[in-house]
């Protein structure tokens, strides 16, 4: 019943810390010299005998207390306390090995290094080694056999108190089953009533001895310090529970309507500060008076039992009042950040309230029997009648709160109808669970049953208030327009979405770590010991074996922490090349762009590897993935590795480079990227066409920028027969020469081609300085030839055609015939 009554305050205290703020320490761990995977400073490269002989005999007495707790604990009759203590005494086997574990396995490694510099030992047919190289050989073969067998026997240690741990935490799981499954009289029995009040007044007599007594005790106690002590006690109390929480209500806004629409984070913030000053602030204000009474050396030790259980109950009941008025916010119905109506928001804190009142009562009645040592059917009947004033007052609700929340129960949360559909079908099914386990006797199940539906619905409402607010605030603080969002763009240089994903990052990260914390303080009850749940939070952070590698969850956040920086460090430079070195000097602007690609690949090769080399990877095991991976390679991925080679010839030879003009097969375009794996170009559509690298490599490439941006440009133009041909050329000549992207040197020339069909042929040849205008100075060309022939009565002759029909005259004679057969005679 203690173990009960401790559990519940603290998920109740855990509770209200969690309803202030979020976890500033999450799970994190104080390391300790002997953490596993650490090795220790300044040890020597193998121990001594004498070393290695005391950490053996250490593991030998571990080996011999845990095969005696093993046995201890599978007895009948073995108590709480017992398998509490012997959990205790593993755990501190389990740090202890650990501890020695990380200083000798450096010192098998050590020696094993030696021992593969000594080489195997020479065979039949080779020659013999000489004296000192076979007595080292035997003297590290020796050490290593001792220190090995120290550590096999030191992690044999930890494997036997794990389980030493596992089963501790079978058997009070088993025992905590069987509790919840004990059958007694169903509450629609009389007997079961009529026993239980036979022996009230036996109780209510204990109690008023156990008062009197205790105040006798305590007079006779009192002096002027412990007078003093609760005196200042309950001053601080009414500070706190008056003056400070009459100071903070002032920042809650008053009773009514908002003149405008309220933000919904400015809901969650006045919710929490409802819970802290209605729900919190009385704990703490009971809190004082409570530590004044228990350490004023005032009280009995049972007196001290009970003042433990009323303080409990104070805090339950003062924590869900105080939750319910945050969340239903009765009379502000502007400032409520569920969907309800004021009536709805009412009834929920009217019933919330009266469930909380059972729930005190009830556990501070717990506390009393135990402590009075009350007949079990006192308790029998009282959590009956618990269990089922929480069933009936939870149904009532529902029903009454059904209509209201038919649609969206927490509509600006974003919840859908959906899962409240879920959550209502849930919350009636455990209900009717409790009312079931009440009828057929299982009083144990329904009071547990009606206690956790309570945690759980706060656990729930607590979840969900900080999960609003957690996405509230990140959006309101990292979004790119916020100060500290435009801070984060400028000095990180990530860009507006950039911004918008850390966000959502940040937010998604610790919406996790709160959920988990929910569901850690739901299952708490259901035989969940918080030191099993922190052994595994410390196993998967500091290192976990598994075979015989130890991952760690410190060393790979340290090794993304490493490869984040990196990253970060080779943008840096990256941009540094681009925007500042490579500018001033005199490099082309397709060298650069390779150094700063090359650059770029560089740092985030060595970064990965500082990643690597954090989290202690040997890179021999990386060489002999890599060989393995080559037969892939062989078999698979020919074209990747061919591409990944190509993009590094590409970037070193540069036969291509940013911003020239190719040809490749059909397409042509300006090269917009070289990548690792391929090179994007873009057409002159604004079409992208990606081309592996290998294709630009060992295909044939048609490049007009490669050593330089002159090209030339050829107008064919064809004349009449009957032109002068000379004054076409001087007309041509003097048309290329007027044109200003049209260079000196090499001159323009005009050459006469051919005799053509129906036109003399020339052409003109003109070099223009940039390729990229050599459309425009055609169509320019062409407009001015145009003109200028005209003026010159120059004729562009287009080409003739005659056509010649064999059989004409007889062809005339049958269309003539049929025209004459087809007249009417005259009338």
């Amino acid at each position: 019943m203690t173990a009960r009554r401790g559990r519940f305050a603290v998920i109740f205290t855990i509770l209200a810390v969690l309803a202030v703020s979020l976890p500033a320490h999450g799970f994190a761990q104080t390391g300790t010299s002997g953490t596993a995977g650490q090795p220790q400073a300044g040890t020597a490269l193998s121990a001594p005998a004498a070393a290695q002989s005391a950490i053996g005999q250490r593991a030998d007495a571990w080996k011999l207390n845990l095969d005696n707790t093993l046995l201890a604990i599978q007895r009948d009759g073995v108590t709480d306390e017992e398998l509490a203590a012997a959990r205790t005494a593993a755990e501190d086997i389990i740090e202890q090995a650990r501890a020695l574990a990380s200083q000798i396995e450096p010192d098998v490694a050590a020696i094993q290094a030696r021992l593969d510099q000594l080489g195997p030992a020479p065979g039949e047919n080779d020659p013999p080694e000489t004296p000192d190289i076979a007595e080292r050989r035997r003297a590290e073969t020796a050490a290593l056999a001792a220190a090995d067998a120290t550590l096999k026997k030191v992690r044999l240690a930890i494997v036997q108190a794990e389980q030493v741990v596992r089963e501790v935490a079978a058997e009070r799981r088993d025992r905590f089953s069987r509790s919840l499954l004990v059958r007694n009289h169903s509450i629609l029995n009389p007997s079961l009533w009529i026993d239980g009040l036979q022996d009230v007044p036996k109780v209510t007599r204990g109690f008023t001895l156990l008062i009197t007594d205790s105040w006798a005790v305590a007079v006779s106690r009192m002096n002027v310090e412990s007078a003093l002590v609760i005196a200042v006690a309950f001053i601080v109390a009414i500070v706190i529970g008056v003056f400070v929480r009459r100071f903070m209500r002032k920042f809650a806004p008053p009773i009514g309507e908002a003149d405008t629409e309220v933000p919904r984070l400015q809901k969650l913030s006045r919710a929490v500060l409802v819970m802290v000053t209605d729900g919190i602030l009385p704990v703490v204000a009971i809190a004082v008076v409570y530590l004044a009474l228990d350490t004023s050396g005032l009280l009995t030790p049972r007196l001290i039992e009970m003042n433990r259980g009323m303080f409990a109950a104070v805090a339950s009941f003062s924590f869900l009042f105080g939750l319910a008025r945050g969340i239903c916010a009765p009379l502000r119905p502007a400032w409520r950040p569920i969907n309800l109506s004021d009536a709805a928001a009412a009834q929920t804190v009217a019933s919330v309230t009266l469930i909380a009142g059972v729930l005190a009562v009830g556990g501070y009645l717990e506390t009393a029997n135990d402590v009075l040592v009350a007949p079990v059917s006192v308790e029998i009947v009282k959590r009956a009648l618990a269990a089922l004033l929480i069933a009936a007052l939870i149904a009532s609700a529902l029903r009454r709160l059904a209509s209201a929340w038919r649609e969206i129960p927490l509509g600006e949360a974003g919840q859908t109808s959906l899962i409240w559909q879920w959550m209502h079908r849930i919350i009636w099914l455990s209900t009717f669970a409790i009312f079931a386990a009440l009828i057929t006797g299982f009083i144990a199940l329904a009071n547990f049953l009606a206690i956790q539906l309570v945690l759980a619905g706060a656990v729930f409402a607590i979840v969900w208030l900080l999960l609003g607010l957690i996405e509230e605030t990140v959006n309101a603080v990292l979004v790119p327009t916020s100060r500290i969002g435009s801070f984060v763009a400028s000095a990180f240089g990530i860009s507006e979405s950039g911004v918008m994903q850390l966000a959502l990052v940040a937010s998604g990260l610790l919406r996790i770590l709160v959920v988990i914390c929910g569901a850690v303080l739901v299952m708490l009850p259901w035989g969940f010991d918080t030191r099993q749940w922190n052994q595994w939070i410390q196993n998967a952070f500091f290192g976990f074996r598994i075979g015989g590698v130890t991952i760690s969850l410190s060393s790979i956040l340290g090794a993304l922490i490493v490869l984040v920086i990196g990253l970060v460090a080779t943008r840096a430079i990256q941009s540094w090349l681009a925007n500042r070195f490579l500018p001033n000097t005199q490099l082309d602007l397709g060298l650069r762009n390779s150094i700063r690609t090359i650059a770029g690949y560089a740092g985030v090769i060595l970064a990965a590897i500082l990643s690597v080399t954090y989290m202690g990877l040997n890179l021999e095991n990386v060489a002999l993935l890599a060989g393995a991976l080559s037969v892939g390679i062989g078999f698979g991925l020919q074209s990747i590795v061919s591409n990944f080679v190509s993009g590094l010839i590409l970037l070193a030879e540069r036969p291509i480079k940013e911003g020239d003009w190719i040809v490749v097969g059909a397409e042509q375009g300006n090269v917009r990227k070289i990548s690792i794996r391929s090179t994007e170009i873009e057409t002159f559509d604004r079409a992208t066409v990606i081309v592996p690298n290998s294709d630009l490599i060992t295909g044939t490439v048609k490049n007009w920028m490669h050593s330089n941006m002159m090209g030339r440009v050829v107008i064919p133009i064809g004349v009449a027969y009957g032109a002068d041909p000379e004054t076409v050329r001087d007309i041509l000549l003097d048309i290329a020469r007027g044109h200003p992207n049209v260079l000196a040197y090499p001159e323009p020339r005009v050459y006469f081609m051919d005799f053509g069909d129906s036109s003399l042929v020339f052409n003109l040849f003109a070099y223009i300085g940039d390729v990229n205008n050599s459309l425009t100075v055609r169509s320019d060309f062409r407009f001015e030839i145009l003109k200028r022939f005209r003026e010159a009565s120059i004729e562009i002759p287009f080409p003739q055609r005659d056509i010649n029909l064999r059989d004409i005259d007889r062809l005339e004679e049958a269309i003539g015939g049929r025209s004459r057969s087809t007249e009417k005679p005259a009338e």
